[in-house]
């Protein structure tokens, strides 16, 4: 687990450069800083989670914040992903052993339990039907039940596996563009009115008309 948690930062190389490009990408005015909204937004996009308290406490330990603005730079940023990255580890960490209590080890079903408790991080259980929909929909996206388990694993295949299901929700959340599942409602029930044929795709003038 440990080495988890320190090779490359948190990080592999890949990753790595995905953050990189990700600060590029949320860095609009090319300023070479961002704030702590931009910060959530990022989380979010990277398939990650934390609130607004969660991500002001990790941006108050951090040396490189401008108080004046509470912005980051990009050293500023790469320190405060690996401080969310050993947060994120540490809760995988924690719903290991919830769900393994005594064991050291998950057995398929347990597994498979546990990486749902971790889709569902932030989610309230018996909540709204929109909340019910949306938290099917992360569970779905996340394809824990065709997901390829060994009949038991330790923790760091469990960490694996959890980031596995961390990137599936990150592809999820770039292909709708960010958008909620409310939103997404919405504009799907706009394109089926453009679309009465059920082709599969307006044209131009039908979108600004």
């Amino acid at each position: 687990f440990m080495q988890v948690l320190h090779e490359k930062s948190g990080f592999v190389g890949s990753e790595l450069e995905e953050i990189k490009e990700t600060f590029v990408k949320f860095d609009s005015d090319n300023s070479g800083d961002i704030d702590v909204v931009e910060l959530c937004e990022i989380i979010h996009y990277l398939g990650r989670q934390a609130t607004m308290a969660e991500t002001m406490a990790l941006v108050s330990k951090l040396d490189q914040t401008d108080d004046k603005k509470r912005t980051l730079d990009m050293t500023g940023f790469l320190h405060f992903m690996r401080l969310h990255r050993e947060t994120e580890l540490q809760l995988y960490k924690s719903t290991f052993e919830k769900v393994a209590g005594e064991d050291s080890y998950l057995k398929r079903t347990q597994a498979r339990n546990a990486l749902r408790l971790l889709s569902l991080e932030g989610f309230q259980p018996g909540g709204s039907e929109h909340g019910n929909r949306r938290a099917a929909a992360v569970l779905d996206a996340a394809g824990i039940e065709h997901m390829e388990i060994q009949e038991s694993i330790d923790l760091d295949e469990f960490v694996k596996l959890a980031d596995v299901v961390r990137r599936r929700r990150m592809q999820e959340l770039q292909k709708r563009a960010g958008f909620s599942d409310a939103e997404i409602d919405f504009f799907m029930e706009k394109f089926r009115d453009k679309d009465p044929q059920n082709v599969g795709q307006i044209s131009v003038v039908q979108v600004c008309s």
